[in-house]
């Protein structure tokens, strides 16, 4: 079975060393693919290499993070789930477009990550000022303004560090001889690592609101996340 995985690849790397989309196959290659190609390429793939080089990433306090941290313990655990779903498509669509050859587009003109960095720092420091401005109603009521899925799902789209992380991903992980079963195997990996870390975020922030309950606690606790979105702002265009 392994030799045969091994003459496809050479045959490949010979014939067609862009990835290939499988729709397009006829039906031997494709069983060829689910019965060994598959298989073999799962035992082959360095997980451990995808996740010493990914987890740091997706784990760390950026941008979505932040936010998360900040709707959990404003919003609470549940009400903030539309959050991971906002952020998660957007990524899932540039995993995809780089994965199949973006990349280049992006290399060749590099003021499209550059204006996405810009435009998304602009919008953090929009979020940034929602929590920072006091409450406008009469009450005193310290809660900001709700925050759901079409903001998260924005700050995903905008968020120019994210392109940069996919590509660095592609270029470590892919080579000339990669298969689109690869691309969404990583798409995949990143979904998963992505929404666990958002979710533990959430949960975070949701924990720590417990301990906040009287209105100024809370004001202080919004402005706390305030000033890390506004950190978040100015880490993005640096």
């Amino acid at each position: 079975m392994y030799k045969q995985y091994l003459q496809w690849k050479e045959n490949k790397r010979n014939n067609a060393p862009r990835p290939f989309t499988f729709i397009s196959l006829d039906k031997p290659t494709k069983n060829l693919i689910i019965e060994i190609v598959l298989p073999v390429m799962l035992s082959e793939f360095n997980f451990a290499k995808w996740f010493l080089l990914m987890l740091p990433m997706t784990l760390s306090a950026g941008p979505a993070n932040v936010m998360g941290a900040s709707l959990g313990a404003t919003q609470g655990y549940r009400k903030s789930l539309p959050f991971i779903v906002g952020l998660t498509l957007p990524a899932i669509i540039y995993s995809l477009l780089i994965g199949y050859g973006a990349n280049t587009l992006i290399s060749s003109y590099p003021f499209i990550v550059d204006g996405l960095q810009y435009a998304g720092a602009a919008y953090i420091l929009f979020l940034a000022v929602k929590f920072l401005l006091p409450p406008k109603s009469n009450t005193g009521d310290a809660t900001p303004p709700k925050l759901g899925f079409k903001s998260e799902f924005i700050l995903s789209a905008l968020n120019g560090k994210l392109l940069t992380m996919l590509i660095l991903m592609y270029s470590v992980m892919l080579d000339s001889q990669s298969i689109s079963a690869e691309i969404w195997l990583m798409t995949i990996l990143l979904l998963v690592t992505g929404a666990t870390s958002n979710s533990l975020w959430i949960l975070g922030g949701d924990i720590l609101s417990r301990f906040f309950v009287s209105d100024k606690a809370i004001r202080t606790q919004n402005i706390v996340f305030g000033i890390m979105l506004l950190i978040v702002a100015v880490w993005l265009v640096m």
